[in-house]
């Protein structure tokens, strides 16, 4: 679907061959969200590494925890 109720987070690598950014990027633009970030990193791929686990702390530190403590 394209339409979201909640927050909608992407996390990209750049260097990521499974599911390159351009075709995620064209997907992300059409959705619909409260609120909606896409995050490309560099010099990663597909998968859990460390700068995807980081970029996963920051997005729960500086988006959800604030919204969640609003409630």
């Amino acid at each position: 679907g394209l339409v979201f109720k909640i927050p909608v987070f992407f996390i990209q690598g750049a260097e990521d061959i499974q599911t390159p950014a351009g075709i995620n990027k064209k997907y992300f633009k059409k959705i619909k969200a409260p609120r909606k970030k896409f995050f490309l990193l560099p010099k990663t791929e597909h998968g859990f590494n460390q700068s995807v686990i980081d970029t996963h702390f920051t997005i729960k530190k500086k988006y959800i925890v604030p919204t969640i403590k609003g409630l």
